[in-house]
């Protein structure tokens, strides 16, 4: 099967990374795997870096303004250029790039997943917390429209997966955000350096770590921390980030 990902920025962004590592996994099953990077904010500093080749899989940057004429023309023109999978994966239902997906697969008429990484209009996401209520109205109509049509859609939270649900979504894989961080390959004297800081001796250590700057995020803490309080042996739990949540 061709896969076709299509992401948001550069491969440095986070949600990008995400859907990378997918596309990587499926890439080395046999699939053949085409990753399209639709960066709309070239101009503003983002981390796209142009077309790439990282751990075997070809990353192609398509650049678009930060305009409404780019976004409902100039890019699902890119896009249905580019698009030659016969799944989309399509990562965060976000309207610089969702839209003009959606534009161009009225045409392509190809299946899609959409891995909601986020809910940022009624989440309280950085990208839109900023927004008033009709701009906000709109995005969650826009999320909850593209979670119904699409063919199915990989939730990295319950809360996600539920909310997904909810929107009508046909079918739900919950697949969580999560490291194995014995994978991870830290200097002894750096790991001596963090022990000491925390004052950790023998116990269990779990880490959370991730933007505060979100409602749904910090709620989702909450749970987290009164789960942990019913925790009989000893361990330590980190809490790792910043946002405006943070104290």
């Amino acid at each position: 099967m061709k896969i076709a990902f299509l992401a948001l920025a550069g491969i440095e962004n986070s949600t990008t990374k995400r859907v990378f590592y997918i596309a990587k996994e499926l890439k080395n099953r046999g699939h053949k795997v085409d990753f399209l990077s639709l960066n709309w904010i070239a101009g503003k500093g983002s981390a796209g870096k142009g077309d790439m080749v990282v751990e075997g899989v070809r990353i192609e940057e398509i650049k678009i303004k930060d305009s409404v004429f780019s976004v409902f023309f100039i890019g699902p023109i890119k896009l249905f250029s580019k698009i030659k999978g016969d799944l989309v994966v399509l990562s965060k239902p976000l309207p610089p790039h969702t839209i003009p997906f959606l534009l161009s697969n009225f045409f392509l008429r190809k299946k899609y997943v959409l891995d909601a990484d986020d809910w940022e209009g009624i989440g309280g996401g950085a990208s839109y917390s900023h927004f008033g209520w009709f701009k906000r109205s709109l995005i969650t109509l826009l999320e909850e429209y593209v979670q119904k049509k699409a063919d199915g859609v990989i939730a990295a939270s319950k809360i996600l997966e539920r909310r997904a649900k909810d929107a009508g979504a046909k079918k739900v894989i919950y697949a969580p955000n999560v490291s194995d961080i014995a994978d991870f390959d830290v200097e002894e004297n750096k790991k001596k350096k963090l022990k000491k800081e925390f004052g950790i001796n023998n116990e269990r250590i779990f880490l959370s770590s991730g933007s505060h700057s979100a409602d749904m995020v910090v709620n989702g803490l909450k749970f987290f921390i009164e789960g942990f309080s019913r925790v009989k042996e000893n361990f330590k739990l980190i809490i790792a980030g910043h946002g405006k949540y943070t104290e």
